[in-house]
């Protein structure tokens, strides 16, 4: 057992021991209630400097300053959801496939194993309205009410188009001439009346059709279309009045109506149509079939140029023809050859669609497959071309089941012509020269 005095001793030691290390660790910095990490442990620091660009109808840019150096890399996040995550360093990123004309707002942050930091906001971001195309398919009349005319009508259009960001735009159709029309009849205009790259809020098609038998309506034509132009601020109702008395029409009290102005005989003017559409309204990207106003009856399309124009397909290849010019002797046609002397057979293709071809020279055999004795690779572009195929029959007909020799073409491994099973074309071989 232990005495009481060793045991002093060792409780003594003990003391000691923890006071000397408690001096070590004090010494070499340890602090127990300090937590501080090694560099690169910590979350990184939050981007700043967050600004948006619109680069068009469906793209935005976005930029940002990088404030860390120990990114994993950045989260983007578009109207509240993650949209992308890009590595470290970088600073740019375009956001594409984007609605026209539509809202968008975005946060970046940086982050590594660590954490994710704050977000750096931008305004809301607007993409660019849509490119539209205005294209008019189709002019008519329902009843040109002009009996010395005897129902039918020739006839002047005006068509006025703005989108409010430029000057109204003035298209007469067709540009010289007028259009030729019975009642109830219809044709074809197709005309790209308008384009813009990005539209404005608003698009706005008048057209105001009349008839041309009036020799005034000709001297009225430059007063016609500057009042065509400036109607606008005013209406289709205004303009209508205006050209009544431009082209001395002379209504009753009760033609109010555009109907009831083309129904009077001493009057030129056939019907007039206004259409407002906003970007709300999605600027009446469609079609509009047959729309009318007074006997004015017209077609047209707005559509944006990013659509999908219609494709009108390429006109179908013709088939590949091949004419055999026959076959020589050092320069002289023959119908039969003699087994050993060089033969050279001579064609002509053309038509078809371009691609590797390959001429061939075959041995008809009885009872087994052909045997090609000579080929000539072809890269061939459609167009016509003539080929010389040289070989030396090393067979005559009835030798060895020779049948005779004939020419194939082959394209991807398929055949696509050969020589008619008959002699001639097909091409005899004797044993000697014939006498």
């Amino acid at each position: 057992m232990k005495t009481r005095r060793q045991r002093f001793l060792l409780g003594l030691l003990i003391v000691v021991v923890i006071v000397v290390v408690g001096i070590f660790l004090h010494v070499r910095g340890y602090q127990p209630s300090s937590q501080v990490i090694p560099d690169g442990k910590t979350p990184p620091i939050a981007p700043s400097g967050l600004t948006g660009q619109v680069v068009s109808h469906s793209q935005i840019t976005i930029h940002w300053v990088d404030n860390s150096k120990n990114e994993d890399g950045f989260r983007i996040y578009r109207n509240g959801a993650l949209l992308e995550s890009v590595g470290p360093d970088i600073t740019t990123f375009q956001d594409n496939e984007l609605n026209y004309a539509t809202v968008y707002s975005y946060l970046v942050t940086a982050y590594n194993e660590y954490g994710e930091t704050e977000c750096s906001t931008t305004a809301p971001i607007k993409t660019l309205n849509p490119p539209i195309v205005v294209t008019l398919g189709g002019i008519g009349v329902i009843f040109d009410h002009d009996p010395s005319m005897k129902g039918a009508g020739e006839i002047y259009v005006y068509i006025v188009i703005t989108d409010g960001t430029d000057e109204p735009r003035l298209i007469r159709v067709p540009s010289s001439g007028t259009i030729d029309l019975s009642d109830n009849e219809s044709r074809e205009a197709r005309q790209q009346l308008f384009a813009a790259d990005s539209v404005g809020d608003e698009l706005r098609i008048a057209a105001v059709a009349f008839e041309s038998d009036d020799p005034a309506v000709a001297q009225l034509v430059e007063l016609l279309a500057n009042t065509l132009v400036s109607y606008l601020s005013g209406g289709v109702s205004e303009a209508v009045n205006v050209l009544a008395v431009l082209l001395q029409s002379q209504p009753s009290e009760n033609e109010e109506t555009y109907q009831e102005m083309a129904e009077s005989t001493a009057d030129d003017f056939v019907g007039a149509i206004e259409q407002t559409w906003t970007s709300a309204e999605n600027w009446g990207i469609g079609s509009h079939a047959d729309i009318r106003n007074g006997d004015f009856r017209l077609w047209f399309t707005i559509s944006t140029s990013s659509e999908t124009a219609p494709v009108t397909p390429a006109p179908a290849p013709t088939p590949l023809s091949v004419a055999f010019n026959g076959w020589y002797v050092g320069g002289v046609a023959i119908d039969r050859a003699t087994k050993g002397e060089t033969v050279t057979a001579r064609l002509t293709l053309s038509g078809g669609t371009p691609g590797e071809y390959t001429i061939r020279i075959r041995r008809a055999i009885t009872l087994a497959a052909d045997q090609t004795v000579a080929q000539l690779p072809l890269s061939y572009d459609g167009t016509s071309v003539s080929k010389e195929v040289s070989f030396v029959p090393g067979y005559a007909t009835s030798e060895s089941s020779t049948q005779g020799y004939h020419i194939d073409i082959v394209k991807d491994g398929s055949d696509i012509w050969t020589m008619a099973n008959t002699y001639p074309p097909r091409l005899r071989v004797i044993t000697m020269t014939p006498q």
